[in-house]
């Protein structure tokens, strides 16, 4: 690639052992890069590269950083008072040097941002390294999350639209009322004198509380009684994580179902097709402690790449399933976990992994695996009445660290078999497959040693 580059494009060229930079010319050894706003993006693998940026188009405040996507390990050469910091998956971030300073609250911008340096005292926005005193009641509006040294607030302070991750954070007088709307990480956090943390309005029955881990790192988090979600289907996306989608109490919640809540889909559920109601699954582990089916529900999972080529994909944990309608999962690597054993028919389709475990005595009342399908149980013994093994469908198996090998592996107990189990595990040259039939019908899929 040689020219001159474009006005709009930022000077940027790597090299792997000499340099490769012409005047205003890029090598055609160089990888493409583009930019957008204050980002690079650079293909490819660039480690053992070096990466350098134009005097010209480097963070000419430390209030701007260049924001670099690079996958491997890359080597920067900057000018003394730069510095380049890693933020994990790939991106760095290039910045200026400062010295530290307190920076106090005055909201003579007029627009509550906190990236309008009139907003603050003296004009600037705050970085990494820099203290804010809060001492008047406001609301501070954030385009994305924050990274500061020191938060001191002594008034009645609302943090919307992202989060500030600070090394220590302290509120003083009665006054002092932190007012957030998700989770914040704020270091060490001092409360004194009747400093709180509070939600903000219509946030009815959540609590703010502040929740240390080992390094004495503490997130101030909301927390809320566990609530009965109902379906209703409002967005007409089908789209768990869409708050339209769900009631509680006849009104729409602030967020949806997580692990405390249950989660209801009533008979006649808007949206439904044929009787058969779409939900689809965020990528991701989606945990809930109940589900009542009186809707038949077609699960749908998602997944998702980030810029890494890691993928997401579907996941949900149900600790309790119950109703008179079936459960049916469908989508591209989605797993399925039902905990309780349950009189709810469970059907997975292919692509979806169906992972149950033992509860007391009951059996699963109904399980199918289409084609394509896999299954995996939690525990060495799982009880099913009816169990349906389609073409193509495979029984995943892994075997404990300790085990004794003269004596089976039990796999599951099915009162009625219908089809042909197929086992999967790491190391098939070890196990073998074993299916007995008992007198009473019922049939016992185990997994032996190889001798």
């Amino acid at each position: 690639m040689t020219g001159s580059l474009p006005s709009f494009a930022p000077l940027l060229w790597l090299v792997a052992t000499a340099s490769l930079f012409t005047g205003s010319r890029l090598s055609a050894a160089t990888v493409e890069a583009r930019r957008a706003e204050e980002t690079l993006v650079l293909k490819g693998d660039q480690t053992g590269n070096v990466i350098r940026i134009a005097p010209d188009y480097l963070p000419a405040t430390w209030s701007v950083a260049t924001s670099i996507f690079a996958k491997g390990k890359p080597k920067f050469e900057l000018p003394a008072d730069y510095y380049v910091r890693a933020d994990g998956d790939g991106w760095w971030s290039v910045a200026r040097r400062h010295a530290p300073c307190v920076y106090k609250w005055t909201g003579a911008g007029k627009d509550g941002r906190w990236e309008n340096a009139a907003n603050w005292s003296p004009s600037g926005v705050p970085g990494r390294a820099d203290t804010i005193r809060l001492a008047k009641e406001c609301t501070i509006e954030l385009e994305r999350d924050r990274m500061v040294s020191n938060v001191v607030f002594s008034a009645k302070v609302i943090l919307a639209g992202g989060a500030v991750h600070a090394q220590n954070t302290a509120g003083r007088g009665a006054q002092a009322k932190l007012g957030i709307r998700a989770a914040s990480c704020l270091g060490r956090v001092s409360m004194k004198d009747g400093a709180t943390v509070q939600p903000l309005r219509g946030m009815a029955g959540y609590q703010g509380v502040l929740v240390s881990d080992a390094d004495q790192v503490t997130r101030v988090a909301l927390t809320r009684p566990p609530a009965s979600y109902e379906w209703t289907g409002a967005a007409k996306d089908g789209a768990w994580t869409s708050v339209r989608n769900w009631r509680v109490g006849g009104r729409i919640p602030m967020e949806p179902p997580c692990e405390q809540d249950a989660v209801v889909f009533p008979a006649n559920a808007p949206g439904a097709k044929k009787g058969i109601l779409r939900v689809v699954l965020p990528p991701g582990q989606t945990v809930v402690s109940n589900v009542v089916m009186q809707t038949q529900v077609f699960w749908q999972g998602t997944k998702s790449e980030d810029l890494l080529g890691s993928c997401r994909e579907s996941s949900i944990d149900i600790c309790d399933l119950a109703g008179n309608a079936s459960f049916t999962a469908c989508g591209e690597n989605v797993t399925v976990s039902v905990r309780g054993a349950t009189d709810v028919p469970l059907t997975a389709a292919k692509g979806v992994t169906l992972a149950l475990s033992r509860h007391g005595h009951r059996p699963y009342r109904s399980v199918t695996l289409e084609y394509g399908a896999a299954f995996v149980p939690y525990d060495w013994t799982v009880e099913i009445d009816r169990f349906v093994i389609k073409g193509g469908s495979a029984i995943h198996f892994w075997p404990p660290r300790h085990f004794n090998k003269w004596r089976p592996l039990w796999v599951v107990h099915a009162r009625h078999l219908d089809g042909n189990p197929k086992l999967v595990t790491d190391d098939m040259s070890h196990w073998r497959q074993n299916v007995e039939k008992w007198n009473d019908g019922s049939s016992m899929l185990t997994v032996n040693w190889k001798e």
